[in-house]
């Protein structure tokens, strides 16, 4: 699922309406990631700090973890496809 386009993760709750889609995919065995950069784009990270920084964001965000913001709801991904560089 590409949500590029189709919501905006930095307005308040803007995603949250594909928190059943997601839901409805992994109870059929259907691993639900993001993948954050690739081959294309300028894409790094500046430090060790910035690294975990960023990691502790995504777990929170949208993992296990607990934020006030969660753009998808009450939506747990399975895992992220990080491919940027340090």
């Amino acid at each position: 699922m590409n949500l590029a386009g189709h919501c905006n993760p930095s307005i308040l709750n803007s995603c949250t309406k594909f928190s059943a889609e997601i839901k409805g995919c992994q109870s059929k065995g259907i691993k639900v990631l993001l993948s954050i950069g690739g081959g294309i784009g300028n894409y790094s990270l500046s430090s060790i700090q910035d690294a975990r920084n960023v990691s502790k964001f995504l777990w929170n965000t949208f993992l296990g973890g607990k934020s006030p913001s969660r753009p998808l709801g009450d939506a747990v991904l399975d895992g992220i496809d990080f491919d940027i560089e340090l």
